[in-house]
């Protein structure tokens, strides 16, 4: 992956977002579409988000994927019997941002047959605070509190130049995030009002980041004490769906909440299901009251 170099004098040297992907992208032909986009058929052709409660199954639910490659970013996760780097059993180091990078570009020099199907950045959290911290070495700074306000545009680029990475390659993504209670402000006719919402705990900036680019970000959560999947949250519980005719029942009437059942298996089947169409939801009233 291509970097920005910081010069003597704080000045750094190329355009923060300078990548051999966009120069030769920017050299490609261009032609006008004769007939509307066709959106993809497969769940995996498009960045999942699943947030939710620590432990309840997030990792072990996209590791059902097949083909599905699990980057391990957080620290001491061996409990899982899944396919993720580093790999422990060959007493591989936890992951940098730079060796992350460097997996990148092995996974997707691969043949087309041997690329994984979707990759997942368990939590991006904590590969955001790598790359946060990655960027603090090469500028540096002793910490995050020395990174200027452009500073914070090479990180979104950073970030979005390995997403790229992977896409172009035909390798889909997944996200994972842990869940709390955010403090939201909104503006009115009558003034400033603030509410509680059950969101991620990704950094504002990278929460921004995901909105932008993320496809379907799903809560994995109890209701009462089923574990369920919210496809479609409330003003109280934050989700995105970037279909109107995707997760829909039998009827044809759009999924709020989806079952997740008593193992990643059922979890992941109940999932494929919901997207095919197949499956009958939960009833959002209760869905609301639970996350209140």
């Amino acid at each position: 992956m291509p970097v920005v170099k910081k010069e003597r004098g704080g000045k750094r040297s190329g355009p923060a977002d300078a990548s051999p992907a966009t120069n030769s992208r920017s050299h490609s032909p261009i032609s006008l579409p004769e007939k509307a986009n066709v959106p993809p058929t497969s769940l995996t052709d498009y960045i999942l988000f699943i947030y939710g409660e620590k432990g309840i199954g997030k990792t072990s639910l996209l590791a059902q994927f097949p083909n599905s490659l699990i980057f391990m970013f957080e620290p001491f996760r061996r409990n899982l019997a899944i396919k993720q780097i580093p790999n422990f059993t060959c007493k591989e180091p936890p992951i940098t941002w730079d060796r992350f990078l460097a997996y990148a570009d092995k996974l997707v020099n691969l043949p087309a047959a041997k690329r994984p199907t979707i990759i997942t950045i368990d939590t991006i959290d904590r590969a955001y605070d790598l790359l946060c911290a990655n960027l603090c070495d090469e500028f540096g700074y002793a910490d995050v509190r020395g990174l200027k306000w452009g500073d914070w545009d090479v990180v979104d680029s950073r970030l979005e130049q390995v997403f790229s990475l992977f896409k172009d390659a035909g390798i889909g993504i997944a996200v994972t995030s842990h869940s709390k209670k955010r403090e939201l402000e909104v503006e009115t006719e009558s003034g400033d009002m603030s509410y509680t919402m059950t969101a991620p705990t990704v950094k504002p900036r990278c929460w921004k980041f995901l909105k932008m680019i993320g496809d379907f970000s799903i809560y994995y959560g109890y209701n009462g004490r089923q574990r369920t999947l919210t496809i479609r949250g409330h003003e109280r519980l934050w989700t995105s769906c970037a279909r109107s005719d995707k997760f829909l029942d039998p009827s044809g009437n759009p999924l709020y909440e989806i079952p997740a059942g008593n193992s990643p298996q059922e979890a992941y089947k109940n999932l494929m299901l919901a997207w095919q169409g197949r499956l009958a939801g939960i009833d959002r009233e209760s869905t609301e009251e639970d996350t209140k």
